[in-house]
């Protein structure tokens, strides 16, 4: 078996998002909550998610660690 060769890094990005969208329905049809959200986080960079009650922030986070399923 043979080793695939190792490629240099050119990025020190560590976290790549693109197109992430989360919708529910409810009683009244569909809730976008989260629409086609795009942002890369770059190593040793710090971030802050901030926003009003019900923006999204939570499900962002979730969908971020495996923890809810995105539409999109």
């Amino acid at each position: 078996m043979s080793q695939q060769p190792v490629l240099p890094v050119e990025s020190s990005e560590v976290l790549l998002v693109q197109g992430l969208e989360k919708s529910v329905q409810d009683s009244s049809g569909t809730l976008d909550i989260l629409h086609k959200i795009d942002f890369s986080l770059q190593a040793g960079e710090t971030v802050a998610i901030v926003g009003a009650s019900g923006s999204g922030k939570s499900t962002l986070l979730s969908l971020l660690a495996g923890l809810d399923i995105p539409t999109q």
